[in-house]
């Protein structure tokens, strides 16, 4: 077995995972590039081609979206979304090959992540600071923090890449230091606020959460634990309170949301736009449910913003309408365009994703499922080629590095 080719495999995976964030429009390129070289590999028997669950689960949802081009009415934009969704048949293909005397490892994959991140966010704050010079400081948040992603999928990023230093911290990989993952950090946790991300907020508090309580326990034991649960709420609140931008976005969601109780059928056609987003998913949500109700199996794949202006039209909501928005809601979106059996499948990635972690104790790979799973209620996570790319390389490859583990364990005891 020739190692070195399983340290190139490796390599690609980290530049692949570099370019996926930093120039995303050639992560097509570098995708069949390592299509094309795991291939090789197995020509040359030093790959072993072997599908797992969550590949054949990938392409099953592929397939569905498949079938739903046979009963759609706008088939050039369900071609534009099949396209972007190949991801889910590369990525299952790639991590099918499994290096037969050497480790897929994780490590390339993470520093490019990290590098690809801070990359972005420096470049998102010289955009800023030549903005600033223009139309002042409120180009210090938002999109004009993250003009090259989604501040929603630019956060997904952050956290997983300080999910993996942390990782890498504790694995003792070389050259992972606290003189460089607290920086950091800071840099992840000033972005999340920058980005009036309120899900990103909500997630990276529960994730560093839970972490400061498993490390009391191991650590001092039970009794810290009760201390720390009651302390972090304290936290929590005080966070939502006194940050004014989060602080705003949580009391209109808040007060929303009591309104929406109130009545929603009257909250819907009584709003006015324009609205704040915790108005419009409202808005949204409630259409959304009206739609899979009436379309169990599906409207058919890219037919899910016709139906929505139509529906949205039809509350008096014609401004709304306009925008042409997707139901900013995964599971929603799913359920629309290719009903519940696409739903199923959808649910079953992230189910056997969270088994998988949990079986292995590989937290990476449950933190990683867990903030698809959160993000994707407050929106269509898998429309974007920043959500679909990224979501599927991840989740494939940490499963992938599971089976690696395996069979060069296997091997060993040959």
């Amino acid at each position: 077995m020739d190692k070195h080719f399983v340290s190139i495999y490796n390599f690609l995976l980290g530049l692949l995972a570099l370019v996926m964030v930093c120039v995303p429009n050639l992560s097509g390129l570098f995708i069949v590039l390592t299509l094309v070289f795991a291939i090789i590999g197995a020509a040359r028997k030093q790959m072993k081609f072997q599908v797992s669950t969550i590949n054949v689960l990938f392409l099953c949802l592929y397939l569905v979206y498949l079938i739903g081009c046979l009963y759609t009415n706008n088939s050039d934009l369900a071609s534009k979304y099949l396209e972007y969704k190949l991801s889910f048949v590369l990525f299952p293909l790639i991590f099918s090959f499994i290096p037969t005397g050497g480790k897929i490892s994780i490590k390339p994959a993470g520093v490019g992540l990290i590098i690809g991140t801070v990359i972005v966010a420096t470049i998102g704050v010289n955009n800023a600071l030549y903005c600033r010079s223009v139309d002042g400081v409120g180009c210090f948040v938002s999109g004009s923090i993250s003009n090259l992603h989604h501040p929603s999928y630019f956060m997904v990023y952050f956290i997983i890449g300080l999910s993996i230093s942390v990782y890498g911290k504790i694995k003792e990989w070389n050259g992972f230091h606290l003189f460089w993952i607290i920086p950091y950090f800071l840099l992840a946790l000033v972005f999340h606020f920058l980005s009036l991300s309120l899900a990103g907020v909500l997630f990276i508090m529960v994730l560093f959460s839970g972490a400061f309580i498993y490390y009391v326990y191991k650590k001092w034991g039970k009794l810290l634990v009760l201390g720390a649960l009651i302390l972090m709420p304290i936290l929590a609140i005080m966070m939502l309170t006194y940050v004014p931008q989060i602080e705003g976005e949580w009391n209109n969601a808040k007060w929303y949301a009591k309104e929406y109780s109130k009545n929603p059928t009257a909250f819907v056609e009584g709003r006015a736009y324009p609205m704040s987003g915790s108005e419009t998913r409202l808005v949204l949500w409630t259409v959304s449910g009206q739609i899979i109700k009436d379309y169990p199996l599906g409207v058919g794949t890219g037919n899910v913003d016709d139906i929505l202006v139509s529906r949205l039209s039809k509350l008096n909501q014609k401004e709304l309408a306009k925008q042409r928005l997707n139901p900013h809601n995964q599971y929603f979106q799913t359920a629309i365009e290719i009903g519940f059996i696409g739903l199923i499948v959808l649910l079953s990635i992230l189910f056997y994703g969270l088994k998988v972690g949990y079986k292995h104790r590989n937290w990476l790979l449950i933190i990683l499922v867990a903030n698809l799973g959160f993000n994707m209620l407050f929106e269509s996570m898998l429309q974007r080629q920043s959500g679909i790319v990224f979501y599927t390389f991840w989740i494939c490859l940490l499963v992938a590095y599971q089976t690696s583990q395996k069979i060069n364990h296997e091997v060993n005891k040959l």
